[in-house]
């Protein structure tokens, strides 16, 4: 096998992240090729947080009855028990660990086969460790992320307390501003911080003058173009809250003001 060190990102992924990601998994290895297994192994144990190792289905079996893992890696062909069994015992006794499938065979019928039982990546021998790094790296990104312990946001990658964090600051950075620019600062912020985007709603945002126009019919349509304006106007130093408060790049992209509930919102697009 050709190892090579490198941590190819995943998507907006960068390499601390990855690494930073696989230091969480527990990671069960299965193979029966004792030289195939041992210079894999070499090379996992570095990156993973735990790394437990299987000669065949049975012993992978037993390891899962006293142990829990976040992903397996598995050959196909084994002797004892083969990986096609080994999964389908896993499925029917509720166990729903991420299966990475590494073999030798690259057939259609294989392939369907291993899909079938609900493999989150096939592997075909010799293996590209790249390749296996950035499926590694999804799957400890999906148990986080679900768990709710971290969350990516334009890149960067942030733990519960972290993101409360970043979330208030953004929040507090956009009433100051705008305030700042219309003398009329929102009652609330509302941030939702997203792998791809930020939004921001912002309520009681109208001045009093606002509010005397959107009471009378004849100019109502006024303030919605207003609000627009200063956002789109302003719409470099709305877009440089992300990089003061988050440290990440966006683009503010869409803007919708509902004048009748007092309410703007904001969605930025964050670079990757």
């Amino acid at each position: 096998m050709n190892v090579e060190t490198n941590v190819k990102a995943v998507n907006n992924v960068n390499n601390a992240n990855s690494e930073r990601l696989l230091n969480t998994l527990r990671l069960l290895y299965v193979e029966d090729d004792h030289e195939a297994l041992e210079e894999l192994a070499h090379f996992l144990k570095k990156r993973v947080a735990s790394l437990a190792v299987a000669s065949n289905g049975l012993e992978a079996l037993d390891h899962c009855k006293h142990q829990t893992f976040d992903a397996i890696l598995c050959d196909l062909w084994m002797p004892k028990m083969d990986g096609f069994t080994f999964i389908q015992t896993l499925r029917e006794s509720g166990i729903q660990t991420p299966v990475i499938i590494t073999s030798a065979f690259s057939d259609l019928d294989t392939i369907l086969k291993a899909i079938d039982l609900g493999i989150v990546k096939y592997c075909v021998k010799p293996i590209e460790a790249d390749e296996l790094l950035d499926s590694l790296t999804r799957i400890a990104l999906d148990k986080l992320t679900a768990s709710g312990e971290v969350a990516l946001t334009g890149g960067r990658l942030m733990d519960r307390q972290q993101r409360l964090e970043a979330e208030k600051a953004l929040k507090s950075g956009f009433a100051h501003l705008l305030k700042s620019l219309t003398g009329k600062g929102p009652r609330e912020v509302h941030v939702s911080l997203g792998t791809g985007d930020v939004e921001i709603w912002a309520t009681d945002v109208q001045s009093p003058i606002e509010t005397s126009l959107r009471g009378l019919a004849e100019h109502a349509g006024m303030v919605p173009y207003l609000r627009k304006s200063l956002y789109t106007g302003y719409k470099q130093r709305f877009e440089a809250l992300l990089k003061d408060h988050l440290d990440a790049d966006g683009s503010l992209t869409d803007i919708r003001i509902m004048a009748d509930e007092n309410t703007d919102w904001l969605v930025f697009k964050l670079q990757k």
